[in-house]
C-alpha cells in the first residue's frame, strides 16, 4: 500500500475510533449570549496530593437555570455544552481531557491555597468559574528506604546514604497545627511529608531508613592442587593350564 493511502487509512480508521467531538465543534451562539456565569462543583472536598479530583461544569442562564458542559459526544445527538469548550487553568493541579484534575504530588504547593481550579469559557471569556479543594495528608506515603550503591566485585557495598529529618509546626488556612517534615537525603534537595498535628500520629507515623548496598560478587578462587600419586598395583594372578599337546609327527 503507498504511504499516502496508508496515512489517509489510518487517519480515517483513528477519526472512526475516537469518542470526542470534531475540532470545528462549537457552540451555538444564541446559547452562548444566554451564558451569565459557570459553576464548577468539585469531588471530593478534600484530596491528598498527587490524587484526582473529579469535576463538574455547569453554565448558568440568564433566566436563572443551568446547562451541564458534557464529558461525552454522540454525534446523532451533540450536547449544548461540553468541556472542550472550556479552558481550565490551576497552579496546583493539571486538567485532564474528561474534565477532571490530576494534583501536584507536591505537599507544600498547595499547603497554604488548597488546589485552584479555574475555568473560562473560550467564546466568552468573561464567563468564568473557580473553586479550591482542600488538602488532606492521610493517603501520602509515610514509609521511605534508601540504599547505598553496590559493591564491585569482591568489594563492600556503599555505606546508606546520611539522612536528616526536620520537623515544624506551621498553621495553615486548613490546619490550626500542621506538621511538617522535611527530609534530606545526602546532597538532594529536601522532600516534605506534612501530617495534622491535631490528631497525633502514631510514634512509627514517619519512618525513614537508609541501608548499606549490596555487596559485589566474590573474586573467583584459586587454582585447585594436583592429586597425589596413585598406590602400587597388585600382584598379577597365576596363569591358567596350558592346554593339550598336538599330535606327533610321522614314524
Amino acid at each position: 500500500m503507498p504511504r499516502t493511502v496508508l496515512a489517509l487509512s489510518l487517519a480515517v480508521t483513528a477519526a472512526a475510533c475516537s469518542h470526542g467531538p470534531p475540532a470545528d465543534f462549537a457552540p451555538n451562539p444564541g446559547l452562548v449570549a444566554r451564558i451569565t456565569g459557570l459553576r464548577i462543583n468539585t469531588a471530593p472536598r478534600t484530596v491528598c496530593p498527587g490524587g484526582q479530583i473529579q469535576a463538574d461544569y455547569e453554565a448558568v442562564l440568564n433566566d436563572g437555570s443551568t446547562v451541564l458542559f458534557e464529558r461525552r459526544y454522540d454525534k446523532k445527538r451533540p450536547p449544548r455544552l461540553h468541556v472542550v469548550f472550556l479552558r481550565r487553568t490551576s497552579p496546583e493541579a493539571i486538567p485532564q481531557e474528561d474534565g477532571d484534575w490530576t494534583t501536584n504530588r507536591d505537599p507544600l504547593a498547595s499547603a497554604m491555597t488548597g488546589f485552584r481550579l479555574a475555568a473560562f469559557l473560550i467564546a466568552k471569556p468573561s464567563v468564568n468559574g473557580s473553586a479550591a479543594v482542600q488538602p488532606e495528608y492521610h493517603c501520602v506515603p509515610h514509609v521511605f528506604s534508601f540504599t547505598g550503591a553496590a559493591g564491585d566485585q569482591g568489594l563492600s557495598g556503599q555505606d546508606g546514604p546520611d539522612i536528616t529529618v526536620r520537623l515544624r509546626i506551621l498553621r495553615s488556612p486548613f490546619y490550626e497545627r500542621l506538621l511538617v517534615a522535611g527530609v534530606e537525603v545526602g546532597q538532594a534537595p529536601p522532600f516534605y511529608v506534612l501530617a495534622d498535628a491535631e490528631r497525633l500520629p502514631p510514634s512509627d507515623w514517619l519512618i525513614v531508613e537508609s541501608r548499606g548496598g549490596r555487596g559485589g560478587r566474590g573474586t573467583d578462587g584459586t587454582p585447585g592442587q594436583a592429586g597425589a600419586a596413585g598406590a602400587p598395583g597388585c600382584p598379577g594372578a597365576s596363569g591358567g593350564p596350558g592346554g593339550p599337546g598336538g599330535n606327533g609327527g610321522p614314524g
